[in-house]
């Protein structure tokens, strides 16, 4: 039951990062970008029944992976992981306006999971030499989502949202109120992403001094 719990994990992964990117581009052409501060992306959409149906399918492997993580492997960091993305990414989907802030964060959250998913595997179930391979790239590949995009990202939903002038339609001002709470998750989040991403360089160098002094 682990190793079908961790592909499920690798093909969820893929596929989201699949359909969520879609999705943006598909979108991109029709973001009113004329007044953005910072990165020309709108995340004031109104919802879009065609595409809608990526963030609930989100919401329900969250949900569906927290209760196995509780009740087969106790892995509380998991659960409650899990519980900050059902918190953060269900209001932008209940709200008429701000879905597209949920997708371009699982984009970006996802997009390192199939590589960072197939090394951890390979680690779990004895694959060292696979394991070894993807060493450098998806330290490389992850250290630029974590480290540098996602915290960039971060900053320009928080100028989008509590510094730009947005229209008083009382919908728009609801997801704003939403918004801003998510935007409060997402950035815990992405400070745990940092606080892990700093011991996982930290190894990363140290391993490469032992390397040289063998």
């Amino acid at each position: 039951i682990v190793f079908a719990n961790r592909m499920c994990s690798i093909t969820h992964a893929i596929i989201a990062v699949y359909c969520f990117t879609n999705v943006v581009l598909v979108k991109l052409p029709d973001m009113n970008t004329s007044s953005r501060w910072f990165l020309p992306l709108d995340y004031l959409q109104e919802s879009d029944p065609t595409y809608h149906w990526v963030v609930p399918i989100l919401v329900a492997y969250a949900a569906a992976d927290t209760v196995y993580m509780f009740i087969w492997e106790m892995d509380m960091i998991f659960v409650y992981h899990h519980l900050a993305v059902i918190i953060g990414v269900l209001p932008l989907h209940l709200c008429e306006h701000g879905w597209m802030m949920a997708v371009v964060a699982t984009v970006l959250a996802e997009f390192t999971n199939p590589l960072q998913n197939t090394r951890q595997y390979a680690y779990d179930f004895g694959f060292d030499t696979i394991n070894k391979v993807l060493y450098v790239p998806f330290m490389l590949i992850f250290t630029s989502f974590r480290g540098f995009i996602m915290p960039t990202v971060l900053i320009d939903y928080f100028i989008f949202i509590f510094l730009e002038s947005h229209s008083n339609d009382p919908s728009i001002q609801f997801s704003l109120s939403c918004m801003k709470l998510c935007w409060l998750i997402f950035a815990a989040g992405c400070l745990g992403s940092l606080i892990w991403l700093k011991d996982a360089v930290a190894e990363f160098v140290g391993s490469f001094k032992k390397a040289k002094i063998v």
